[in-house]
């Protein structure tokens, strides 16, 4: 059975945030569903040139590294799955981030 939601139950710190002090954000989700051992994956939009990045599944919580990009507002999804499925993902959402 696949994970059916993913939720982020935390964000640190919080959105918006000054780039200058925050060189990454950790985000914690929860799915649910599925086999209960869960691999998440963090994607992330580019606003300035609209390309996403992606890293590899992994454990919670996902951190993402702020070092040198530009401020904005930034589309973020996190991907779920079953550890061990080979679905690209099984359950996702969306959320964004501002750095400024």
């Amino acid at each position: 059975m696949p994970a059916s939601s993913v939720v982020i139950s935390s964000v640190v710190p919080a959105s918006p945030a000054a780039l200058a002090t925050t060189p990454s954000v950790v985000f914690t989700p929860a799915a649910s569903g599925g086999s209960g051992t869960y691999e998440y994956q963090l994607w992330v939009q580019n606003p300035s040139t609209g390309t996403w990045t992606s890293s590899a599944y992994s454990a919670a919580p996902l951190t993402w590294n702020t070092t040198g990009l530009a401020t904005g507002t930034y589309n973020i999804q996190i991907w779920a799955r079953n550890v061990g499925s080979s679905a690209g993902y099984e359950a996702y959402t969306t959320t964004t981030f501002t750095l400024n």
